[in-house]
């Protein structure tokens, strides 16, 4: 949330939303004065993500059932933050089960899917808007590999700055940030944010 670095009256998408607490947390900084627009493929998570934002006093939503691989709209976003289904390889420490889960045609699978996603949506971006890339999978086929292609391919958007005060060690070699399981008791991530430009 503070990646996205959101304002007053932007515009923002959040993908693949459900329960709905980043958006909730992005509503309470800016007192509700953005307008949040919650995509969700399955209709029982879009449910309970309703409840949480009327039991949290969330306003300015609107609520999409979609398949963000598919998803279009007339409405251009100021902000996009995909939150990506992935291998949740990061939260092996709380579910060790992961390794015993995972092949090498399962992580692809997951690299298509985000990839794909990513692509789909990053047509809705204005101009100097971005987009916050995140997973919670520590491979760098579903992090770095895919950010590396997309930028490739679509030359329009370059990876942009993070001014949020976090510590040195996370901060990778690509511009993003990785978190390990294995510092100070967090759970496994990674994150990048790219912009759109002219």
């Amino acid at each position: 949330v503070e990646l996205i670095n959101a304002k007053k009256n932007n515009i923002i998408l959040d993908a693949c939303c459900a329960p709905g607490g980043k958006s909730s947390l992005i509503a309470a900084n800016l007192n509700n004065l953005v307008q949040l627009h919650c995509l969700d493929i399955n209709t029982n998570r879009i449910t309970r993500t309703k409840n949480n934002f009327n039991r949290l006093n969330v306003k300015n939503v609107k609520f999409m059932c979609d398949n963000a691989l598919s998803f279009n709209s007339q409405v251009k976003y100021d902000k996009i933050l995909l939150d990506l289904p992935c291998s949740s390889s990061g939260t092996i420490r709380k579910n060790p089960d992961i390794k015993w889960k995972l092949t090498n045609v399962g992580i692809k699978d997951f690299q298509y899917a985000q990839y794909s996603i990513l692509t789909n949506l990053s047509k809705l971006l204005n101009i100097n808007g971005e987009i916050i890339y995140s997973t919670c999978s520590l491979f760098t086929e579903e992090n770095e590999e895919n950010i590396i292609h997309f930028l490739k391919n679509y030359t329009e958007f370059k990876i942009s700055d993070i001014d949020v005060n976090l510590p040195n060690f996370i901060f990778n070699n690509i511009g993003g940030i990785t978190i390990l399981p294995n510092k100070y008791d967090y759970e496994g991530m990674f994150a990048i944010k790219l912009r759109k430009n002219a």
